[in-house]
């Protein structure tokens, strides 16, 4: 793909608007000021809409600029900085919420859900999800139009509405149509979050949710699944030995055995899948809970590059998972468990060597593993 400089839009009057009619079609949690609540009377607004459009124009149209001072200039020239208004823009109409209800979700779907679950001990009561319908109107001149549509499918295709639409949260369906998945670019920057060059659907659901809670449970399985992620418990009710090394690195860490270590390895893989990862431990003897977190304030949080949500194909609900072209997780700075303790890159980029010594990896770097367990799960890989 030839790579642009930056824009030099000829200045025009015509401007061309269109209007798409979405509604979300698994539970939409948070999107409003306070958060974990989402705003019953305007629960979608046009400035979070503008923000998810312009992050999927920068993973679909970003990497065809030739530096990272061309894409802050497009970007800007279309979508508006501190300095001035871009050429798009943005209005949310004809609104319809739901009664904020409980989802009735499998119990495993807490995996993707467990900002929103009642925390006892923290007076924290279980938050409630929405269902949405509006319409989003965009204004833009007419030669803007093909990447801003472009941006908008990819939106609804691989995004969704408030919070958690990594995890599938608040979804999204084209009304009277379908979403098209966008062709995949060529990355530029290493610093900059693409599409994938290939994503994963596995096999038809009567329903949305299903869908989605399919797609949830490969990525539970992949990280912490009995016979994948984990051995099998010898106890009722007991999770058995994790297959990944950061339990017992944290156990030599913090000194605190309440089981002997065994794994081979010592580091934090997952840690590439996104941040921060909560660690927690059971039994007596052993670590209390454990954060590994960005180091830099400001910085403690590396967004997933992993989505699992549904997605509609051929009038369908298929279950989705996407791995984003995006920088590995040392590239943005320290890494930490909170409270102190340094991790270095190594104790997360690891050597073949130790990357043949984790089971669920095989040899693998985690990200390839992931895809590589799809695969073996018998999902459809589609290229973009």
């Amino acid at each position: 793909m030839p790579q642009r400089e930056a824009p030099n839009f000829t200045p025009t009057t015509a401007l061309e608007s269109f209007t798409v009619h979405l509604k979300t079609i698994t539970p939409m949690f948070g999107g409003g000021a306070e958060t974990r609540k989402a705003n019953e009377q305007n629960p979608v607004r046009a400035a979070s809409v503008r923000g998810h459009l312009r992050f999927w124009w920068r993973a679909t149209a970003g990497a065809g600029y030739a530096s990272a001072k061309a894409l802050y200039e497009a970007e800007s020239e279309i979508w508006g900085s501190t300095e001035g208004a871009g050429k798009v823009r943005v209005e949310v109409t004809e609104q319809k919420a739901s009664a904020p209800y409980f989802p009735s979700l499998p119990r495993y779907m807490s995996y993707a859900t467990f900002p929103f679950q009642e925390q006892r001990a923290k007076g924290i009561e279980a938050a409630r999800a929405i269902d949405v319908e509006f319409k989003v109107k965009i204004t833009c001149p007419p030669e803007l139009r093909p990447q801003v549509e472009t941006a908008l499918h990819a939106w609804i295709f691989f995004g969704g509405i408030g919070s958690r639409t990594r995890r599938g949260c608040g979804s999204l369906e084209l009304v009277g149509g379908e979403a098209k998945p966008p062709k995949a670019v060529s990355k530029g920057e290493r610093l900059l979050t693409a599409l994938p060059q290939v994503y994963f659907l596995s096999r038809a659901q009567n329903d949305a949710v299903k869908a989605w809670a399919e797609a949830v449970a490969l990525y539970r399985d992949f990280r912490q699944g009995v016979h994948m992620g984990r051995n099998e418990g010898r106890e009722r009710n007991r999770p058995g030995r994790s297959r990944y090394p950061e339990p017992d690195t944290l156990r030599d860490i913090t000194r605190q055995y309440g089981h002997q270590t065994i794994h081979p390895v010592r580091g934090f893989p997952r840690a590439n899948l996104g941040l921060p990862i909560i660690f927690h431990f059971q039994g007596q003897g052993e670590p209390s809970d454990q954060t590994l977190q960005g180091k830099v304030t400001g910085k403690q949080r590396f967004a997933s590059p992993v989505i699992t949500k549904a997605v509609k194909v051929g009038g369908q609900w298929r279950p989705l998972l996407a791995l984003l072209q995006s920088p590995d997780v040392w590239e943005g700075g320290e890494i930490e468990l909170k409270g102190g303790h340094t991790i270095t890159t190594s104790e997360i980029n690891l050597s073949p060597k130790e990357l043949a010594q984790i089971k669920p990896l095989a040899g693998l770097p985690i990200r390839d593993a992931l895809l590589d367990f799809a695969r073996e799960e018998g999902w459809q890989g589609v290229n973009l």
